[in-house]
């Protein structure tokens, strides 16, 4: 603020009669009016404070600050909002996937999840190669608790189900689903390479 008001002091001392330039024909003269002269004369005055009593500019300082607020309207300070993030209430747990999956066996237990997931890997390796295994928690009435074992993810239902033709093929059981739950960790997860990185270490 104080060197937005300083340069404003400048220009108008420079538009004054009174001016502390060398070459006073150098600056246009001050206008013919009220205002300008007593502009000019409030430049120089100030100016010359400035210089050599900045502590008599202390009972001004008020002053000074609204004027400058009236001229440089732009320049006022807006403290700034921070907004802090909300925290969604939603639980988004059970939110429906964007992609496809489809739904190839059930088990009572991970471990057989993960069995029949190799089994299956290994009958179908050009329908399963590139997807990813999931399995979620279902309880059905008056049979119990399962995983359901899912391979995905598919960008559309349509490719989901064409993939689910080479197991009715084989008379196995698949259905497109969405790509929900929990990340089947496999061998191939467990005996993935060490990077030089690591061997560096």
């Amino acid at each position: 603020m104080r060197a937005i008001f300083t340069i404003l002091l400048s220009s108008i001392a420079l538009a004054g009669c009174f001016t502390t330039s060398e070459d006073p024909s150098a600056a246009p003269p001050v206008a013919d009016s009220d205002a300008a002269r007593l502009a000019a004369l409030l430049s120089n005055e100030l100016d010359r404070r400035a210089r050599w009593e900045p502590s008599a500019l202390e009972g001004v300082e008020t002053d000074m600050r609204a004027l400058e607020l009236v001229l440089f309207p732009e320049a006022e300070t807006v403290p700034e909002t921070i907004v802090e993030p909300i925290a969604p209430d939603v639980d988004m747990s059970a939110a429906r996937s964007l992609f496809h999956a489809i739904h190839i066996a059930s088990y009572r237990d991970v471990e057989t999840a993960l069995s029949g997931w190799e089994t299956l890997r290994a009958m179908f390796p050009d329908v399963l190669a590139e997807t990813r295994p999931r399995v979620e928690a279902v309880d059905i009435p008056g049979q119990g608790h399962f995983l359901r074992l899912k391979a995905g993810p598919f960008l559309s239902a349509g490719d989901a189900s064409r993939s689910c033709e080479a197991f009715r093929a084989a008379s196995v059981w698949c259905a497109v689903t969405d790509y929900t739950g929990d990340d089947l960790i496999t061998q191939d997860d467990i005996a993935a390479p060490v990077s030089d990185a690591d061997h560096a270490e």
